[in-house]
């Protein structure tokens, strides 16, 4: 490549495009504001729960269930709903509203990540652009669910981390990710696996590895260790939540189908009414768990590709969620047909979708393997996002797969795919670029 092509090639990759940015974040903006608006919801299940428990915080009353202390799921989001209710009144319409910012934040803060993981604007910027109309996002910010708040803090702690250079990011990062452990404990891990790929620093010797490892669990064990001890002391029994064990007994029993199998009336005779006496039952199914694992290894390895499909099979869990549970809440015939539309008339599969995800871990896999040979400047920000992605899919093959769960993967995976498509095509032009002045030199000869 010339020296103008390259030029050219830097230019097109880091050319400030600000404006762009900005209205497309506009964009995002106020389609999450239209659908909260225009598409009402009926709250249900785990979400109905999680603004109960809200209310009863914003109350003064505490993390309760029928007025007794809970730890039935982690107190993060519930206490997250609770100062929202408690600043703006027990209005459901104002969590809406702090989710979408919350979600488009975290679209900017992604944004700001990948520049500094592969300082590429452009192709940072049509990732993030990706994202910001994606049905699912949009979707996502009128269920009252964790996985906003969740994603928000992850890209938050994760910007902090990477290439950090002063104890005060480490000690911040941390800090954001104790936050993040609050809400869903799997994120726990998360820091060790960043911090050995891009350690405090840059420096690769053990003992700045181990110093920021240990800087960083030391200011999340202590912020958690409150909550520790208020469990321990309801409840008798170490952990952030009562829900573990349950969620690996549901995911590998008997009747497991690699979903969320919650037969009620099997798992109330196996292990009694979780909700009723959480700690002795969420103790119960883990032991039964792990009876069952250590039993039946070939069940558990049959199960495995269950999960996994389970876990990707469809991307429609919060568009669908409208449409499942919300018949009587629509204001005009015309929303529930907006919704009948986008989940292709009511079937439970959203095709587009379908098809999309098993393409999409084809090229992401394609990627990986061969990429970073034709990009070693990418290699350690591919090697971080497969990491990141890894983990969060190995996590959830351990207890059982759910659409819902791979909210938080799917960023980085269409990461992944976007930027492998820009640098197979930047190669291919290379390769062009060489045969046409090779056939070109040959001409003059």
């Amino acid at each position: 490549m010339t020296n103008e092509r390259l030029y050219t090639a830097h230019v097109v990759r880091n050319k400030d495009y600000t404006t762009i940015l900005i209205v497309l974040f506009g964009l995002g903006f106020i389609l999450r504001l239209a659908w909260v608006w225009f598409v009402p919801i009926q709250q249900f299940g785990d979400f109905a729960w999680f603004s109960l428990a809200g209310m009863n915080i914003a109350d003064g009353r505490g993390y309760i269930h029928e007025g007794k202390p809970t730890a039935a799921w982690p107190v993060g989001y519930p206490a997250f709903l609770g100062s929202i209710y408690f600043v703006f009144g027990k209005v459901e319409y104002a969590a809406h509203i702090v989710q979408i910012l919350a979600n488009v934040l975290a679209a900017y803060l992604f944004y700001k990540l990948l520049n500094k993981l592969f300082k590429h604007s452009l192709l940072s910027l049509i990732s993030v652009g990706f994202i910001l109309v994606y049905m699912e996002q949009i979707a996502s910010v009128n269920i009252l669910g964790a996985e906003n708040l969740f994603w928000l803090l992850l890209v938050f702690g994760l910007y902090y981390i990477i290439d950090a250079t002063r104890t005060s990011q480490l000690i911040l990062s941390a800090i954001i990710f104790t936050f993040s452990v609050y809400v869903k404990p799997i994120s726990l891990f998360i820091p060790f696996i960043v911090l050995m790929i891009y350690p405090y620093n840059r420096s690769y010797k053990l003992k700045s590895i181990l110093y920021s490892i240990s800087i960083f669990y030391l200011i999340i064990f202590l912020g958690i260790l409150p909550w520790i001890i208020r469990n321990y002391y309801h409840f008798n029994k170490v952990g952030m939540s009562n829900n573990m064990g349950l969620n690996l007994y549901i995911g590998n029993n008997p009747k497991a189908d690699g979903g969320y199998m919650y037969d009620e009336e099997y798992m109330m005779n196996d292990v009694g009414n979780w909700l009723e006496n959480e700690a002795l039952v969420d103790q119960r199914a883990k032991q039964k768990a792990i009876h069952y694992i250590v039993n039946n290894p070939d069940s558990i390895i049959k199960l495995i590709p269950k999960k996994f499909t389970k876990l990707f099979i469809h991307d429609h869990f919060f568009v669908g969620w409208h449409y499942w549970r919300n018949f009587s809440a629509y204001k005009t015939p015309s929303h529930e047909l907006f919704i009948k539309y986008l989940m292709k008339n009511g079937e439970d599969r959203y095709t587009i979708f379908k098809r999309i995800l098993p393409i999409s871990f084809f090229i992401g896999f394609m990627a990986v393997l061969l990429i970073p040979f034709f990009r070693k400047r990418f290699l350690k920000p591919y090697l971080l996002i497969c990491a990141i992605i890894s983990y969060l899919v190995c996590i959830h093959l351990v207890f059982f797969g759910a659409e819902r769960f791979h909210f938080s993967i799917m960023p980085f995976l269409y990461v992944i795919i976007f930027f492998s498509v820009f640098v197979a095509v930047e190669i291919l032009l290379q390769i062009f670029n060489r045969l046409n002045a090779t056939i070109s030199a040959g001409k003059l000869k």
